[in-house]
């Protein structure tokens, strides 16, 4: 089985409409054929975020308490066993609730590609967003691929950065980049880009 793309939205900070374009990209894709689900929606609230992702199927949540207080975690189990060709799932930084099937969101998505699962999902950057687009522009790079930037309805910026689907090797946990490509770009800009 071929393992699954992941496509991450990186935005500079919260509400810049990192959700949004990924829910818009998966009414594209649904309008096009391709089975896409909504794994894990966040939409905090916001009102044209939940308009966007109307007629999406979205795979219920699965329920966990954790020190008295309910929580809701994405049901990963749900969405492998729907098993579409698209998941959309938000926040991939997320901490899950203690006695979830993984300790993060990054590695419930992981189980997902494994499946042969593409994955859309947003990340926000809490760094100022020249960096941020510095070191996703120098990923790409690394990597062969492009970078996308696109304007949002609330006027912020999101950058699309779509990524190989590679296999871990036995060498190492991931197949990216040495972190010296991000360091550069680091130093660079803290020498104010020179």
């Amino acid at each position: 089985m071929e393992r699954g793309q992941l496509r991450i939205y990186l935005g500079a900070a919260p509400g810049v409409g990192k959700t949004y374009a990924m829910l818009a990209e998966g009414q594209r894709r649904l309008a096009r054929g391709a089975d896409v689900v909504g794994g894990l929606i966040e939409t905090h609230g916001r009102r044209l975020t939940a308009a966007m992702a109307e007629g999406l199927e979205i795979v219920p949540r699965r329920t966990m308490s954790y020190r008295g207080t309910i929580f809701t975690e994405m049901d990963v189990d749900a969405v492998l066993a729907r098993h579409p060709q698209i998941a959309l799932v938000d926040e991939l930084a997320h901490t899950n609730v203690p006695g979830s099937r993984n300790a993060k969101r990054w590695q419930d998505v992981g189980e997902l590609l494994d499946a042969g699962i593409a994955d859309q999902g947003p990340e926000a950057n809490g760094g100022p967003a020249s960096l941020a687009l510095r070191l996703a522009g120098d990923l790409a790079e690394a990597m062969g691929d492009t970078l996308r930037s696109e304007r949002t309805p609330a006027g912020g910026r999101t950058v699309v950065l779509t990524l190989p689907a590679a296999r871990p090797s036995s060498a190492g946990p991931t197949a990216l980049p040495k972190p010296a490509i991000g360091a550069q770009t680091m130093r660079k800009a803290s020498a104010g880009g020179k």
